[in-house]
């Protein structure tokens, strides 16, 4: 009888040993054709390692063992859905080039990125220290730049709901988030005025119902990006508002068109610089 490599592993890894992460060292499972998956704990962060039959070999770290779930299908096939949630399929002319992924978490997106395009320059933005982390390990092979800092429309104090097993940390309290921390805002335009950046690939943006706000913050950074990919779905409060309509007002003015879309769960959308030419 055959064994479904990824449903065996499913069931084996994925489910039972979560809760066990956090107390273990080093564990081994073999699945048929010599698949295996360790997890081992390393300066308080999880890395979970997944080796083939033919013997590639992919690494991921991450702080919450809540997220081992987010591998069932495995590290690569995470990743390139993440691609394609974020529209980077739809786009025919990337390039190398800077990338700013704002709303980095473990640094997924970036880390995508760099697989297609290895010389390319990446500058991320994500307020929590366990996410910052997880992911310095995940890209330290990339030209990577990383802002430990909350974005806004503007410089403020405010406070910042927790939710980061989840990965839904957010200005705008939702859910069950309990904790929270006061925290200093900055703006876009002003952490990158602090670069010596020219023309900007493609900006991705996740930020948990406050893109609109990043947005209004960066419109001399967003004039010289090529593309925006935005996540703009139900995640702004406790009423989950989307933030597509808000969003798509603001680069509608800054000289931004819509021209691509995922909505198979995450709701992402594309947007392209007018300024630009395209071939």
């Amino acid at each position: 009888m055959n064994l479904d490599i990824r449903a065996f592993g499913r069931f084996i890894f994925w489910r039972f040993p979560v809760k066990l992460l956090p107390l273990l060292t080093q564990t081994r499972y073999k699945i048929k054709y010599k698949y295996i998956i360790r997890t081992r704990k390393i300066d308080g962060l999880i890395e979970l390692t997944e080796k083939n039959s033919s013997s590639t070999v992919n690494t991921i770290n991450f702080f919450h063992p809540q997220r081992v779930t987010r591998y069932s299908m495995g590290i690569q096939e995470r990743i390139d859905k993440l691609l394609r949630e974020y529209c980077v399929d739809q786009i025919t002319d990337l390039a190398d080039g800077v990338y700013l992924d704002i709303g980095s978490n473990i640094g997924e997106f970036s880390l995508g990125i760099s697989t297609r395009f290895p010389s390319a320059r990446f500058i991320r933005f994500e307020p929590s220290a366990n996410e910052c982390s997880a992911s310095k390990k995940n890209l330290q092979h990339c030209n990577d730049t990383l802002f430990q800092v909350l974005l806004w429309k503007e410089e403020s104090e405010l406070v910042f709901h927790l939710g980061n097993e989840t990965g839904d940390s957010s200005i705008f309290p939702a859910g069950n988030l309990k904790k929270s921390v006061r925290i200093q805002t900055s703006t876009l335009d002003k952490v990158m005025n602090q670069l010596s950046i020219g023309m900007i690939e493609l900006i991705k943006l996740e930020a948990e119902g406050a893109e609109p706000e990043i947005l209004l913050g960066g419109q001399e950074t967003l004039e010289k990006s090529r593309y925006v990919v935005a996540d703009l779905g139900p995640e702004r409060g406790a009423d989950l508002e989307e933030t597509f309509e808000s969003s798509n007002r603001i680069l509608e003015q800054y000289g931004f068109e819509l021209i691509g879309r995922y909505e198979l769960g995450r709701k992402c959308y594309l947007f392209r610089n007018k300024r630009f030419n395209y071939y």
